[in-house]
């Protein structure tokens, strides 16, 4: 009777504890930042970082999006390991560029790194410029919520 008891006992846990781990993977955060006027064209004031079971990472923001306005693929990187830190790399056609060395529209690739602190979900934001001889980068700071 005993053994049987912890038997089922043991059975329900294990499943529980399947059915956590499978819900535990995908995280959905929305986070806001705050960015000077003058970048707002090219740093996102607002972004939506969704992970899915599967452990991919989907981006979405004012200035990060596909041409048909969807989310597009990041990646979540381990360097903090306090930290859920996601990074999206995309072009930006109104990332600043020196008059001096025009760039093609097209060549204007901007990556976003986001750190996220699951405690108190403040979020930094470092943006940098992935051009050859031109970078320029920016760290705001904002807020998250898990959504």
């Amino acid at each position: 009777m005993i053994e049987a008891f912890f038997v089922k006992l043991l059975i329900h846990t294990l499943f529980a504890s399947l059915f956590l781990t499978t819900f535990a993977a995908a995280k959905s955060y929305d986070c806001k930042f705050k960015v000077r006027a003058n970048d707002r064209k090219w740093i996102p004031t607002s972004l939506s970082i969704d992970v899915d079971r599967n452990d991919r990472v989907w981006v979405l923001g004012n200035v990060i999006k596909t041409d048909a306005g969807r989310a597009i693929e990041g990646r979540e990187t381990d360097i903090i390991r306090t930290r859920d830190v996601f990074e999206v790399e995309t072009a930006n056609e109104n990332m600043p560029v020196d008059s001096r060395r025009p760039i093609a529209a097209d060549a204007r690739r901007v990556r976003y790194t986001v750190s996220i602190d699951p405690k108190n979900l403040t979020a930094n934001l470092r943006v940098v410029t992935i051009v050859p001889h031109f970078e320029v980068f920016r760290r705001v700071a904002g807020t998250c919520k898990i959504r």
